[in-house]
């Protein structure tokens, strides 16, 4: 897989860097930013994913002594 940055202006993508690609490939395209489209709805920002995170009981196995695997000590680096 190649991550390659672009432009897209509203017609065409320009790449941050050619690319030396002879056949059609497959791409995903991400929009980093939302665009603002007026009345459509908006995507969650991270602290309400980790409101909706918090609630599932999907996650609930993660409180148990079994998951906590591992220890300050095993940090490389300590923040």
């Amino acid at each position: 897989m190649l991550s390659v940055r672009a432009i897209y202006d509203g017609q065409k993508l320009k790449l941050s860097k050619e690319l030396n690609i002879s056949k059609p490939q497959q791409v995903i395209v991400i929009f980093l930013d939302y665009p603002d489209n007026g009345d459509e709805e908006t995507p969650l920002e991270a602290k309400n994913l980790h409101a909706l995170y918090a609630e599932n009981p999907a996650f609930d196995f993660l409180a148990s002594e079994e998951e906590d695997i591992y220890a300050d000590s095993d940090l490389k680096v300590k923040y």
